[in-house]
């Protein structure tokens, strides 16, 4: 076969066009420093472009009906009352006659430290405050995660961080959060902290990342149950631990501990039967569950469910050969969101923390890796657009409407990785520098 060469502009041992359809072919045509320089010259433009959409989302004018809850809460803890009593709803009522009925507070006490901050503002610009903090959670996501694909190949430019923040900015979902005063994006910044602790040994690093995690538990828990198989991070788990416990300290004390939990079980039950929180709405396998079958799942047991397929794996990594590899407990990372997003039951919003993908995508060379990682981010980009241009949604969808579509590609990504990696045996991300 005759050689044409790399193309122009390009070093004579980057690999030639028929070489770029091969996994290793592919990471190397990326990784070839010509072919680097030329995304840069459009990354003005694209940085741009997302920022301005992002600080467009910050002052976004659309009802923040998620952040009232917030802020109501923090607002009866301040005052000395309990959210988890029945009280909430009238407290919400009184601070905001003419908008949403403010339902049941669902939100684990260790929720304090946030909520009773936000409420020593006035709500408008503690509202202005957490939007812009969302923002800067999504920035230093994207940075961190940028930190983890050079951790791992440091051949890897800036132009990965720039892929990496506009797909957040520009995704529908960051929109949905900023708009609604939304939780996710603190919560994928727990994730990206924990993930780049995993990375590069900093144990300050993955405490900070899990105790924002279970601020979120459908997604703390799951990563916890995984991690707590591997031996040397149980002493971080537990100091995550104990830190959630002095933060939900004092909205326990306020409250009583019995009453608040009680008063939580009683609210989550409550919870469930709001039409926005039904399969129909939910992601998850609640939602194909009942397409196809017509059953509602309950969420605790699927949490439950997706801890043990964490700790299954967690335990499958740690006693096997890789057990000790830097990039074997960050593939294990993204393998436990993952979980927890394909079983869980979540919204789909939730799935920014699905940004922690972006290191598969950057660093593997696995041919099943290569095409399914691209897919994967493809159908969470707009899965709402998607959904009302095909059709594909569960009929009683109202609000979130891309939420079957991001739970079978969560699922299918999901078994994908699972096969190409032999369940956490065998690598799937390519390190260039680390063991």
């Amino acid at each position: 076969m005759t050689r044409h060469g790399p193309g122009p502009g390009l070093p004579a041992n980057a690999p030639e066009l028929g070489e770029v359809a091969t996994a290793d072919g592919l990471v190397r045509w990326v990784a070839a420093p010509g072919r680097i320089t030329i995304p840069l010259i459009y990354a003005p433009a694209v940085l741009f472009a997302a920022s301005v959409l992002l600080i467009k989302s910050v002052f976004s004018t659309d009802p923040e009906i998620d952040f009232k809850y917030l802020w109501t809460a923090g607002t009866a803890w301040n005052q000395g009352l309990n959210p988890y009593q029945d009280e909430f709803r009238a407290i919400g009522a009184s601070l905001f006659p003419n908008a949403n009925v403010i339902k049941s507070w669902v939100y684990p006490p260790n929720w304090w430290p946030v909520t009773a901050g936000l409420a020593l503002l006035p709500h408008d610009v503690a509202l202005a405050a957490w939007r812009t903090f969302g923002a800067a959670c999504l920035v230093w996501s994207a940075w961190l995660i940028y930190g983890v694909i050079r951790t791992l190949r440091a051949n890897i430019g800036f132009g990965a961080f720039i892929i990496v923040f506009a797909y957040l900015a520009l995704m529908q979902d960051t929109a949905i959060t900023l708009a609604l005063g939304q939780t996710s994006l603190i919560v994928a910044l727990g994730a990206a902290l924990f993930i780049s602790g995993v990375a590069r040994g900093a144990n300050w690093r993955q405490i900070l990342g899990l105790t924002i995690l279970v601020l979120k538990p459908q997604l703390g828990f799951v990563v916890c149950a995984g991690f707590f198989m591997m031996p040397a991070f149980r002493r971080n788990i537990l100091i995550a631990a104990v830190v959630t416990c002095i933060a939900a300290a004092p909205a326990l004390i306020i409250g009583g501990v019995g009453e608040s939990l009680r008063g939580l079980m009683d609210g989550l039950r409550a919870y469930a039967t709001f039409h926005e929180n039904g399969p129909w709405e939910a992601s998850g396998i609640r939602n194909p569950v009942h397409l196809l079958l017509g059953v509602e799942v309950s969420s605790f047991p699927l949490m439950a469910a997706a801890m043990a397929m964490a700790a299954g794996l967690g335990w499958r990594i740690a006693s096997g050969p890789r057990a000790g590899e830097t990039a074997a407990r960050v593939e294990a990372m993204v393998y436990f969101i993952l979980i927890s997003l394909a079983v869980t039951s979540l919204h789909t919003y939730d799935f920014v923390a699905a940004a922690a993908v972006f290191v598969i995508a950057f660093t593997t060379d696995r041919r099943p890796a290569l095409i399914a990682t691209p897919l994967f981010l493809l159908a969470l980009f707009r899965a709402a657009n998607v959904a009302q241009a095909t059709g594909i949604m569960h009929p009683g969808g109202v609000y979130f409407v891309g939420s079957l579509i991001v739970s079978a590609a969560a699922a299918a990504y999901l078994g994908v990785v699972m096969w190409a990696s032999r369940a956490g045996r065998a690598p799937i991300i390519a390190a260039g520098n680390v063991d």
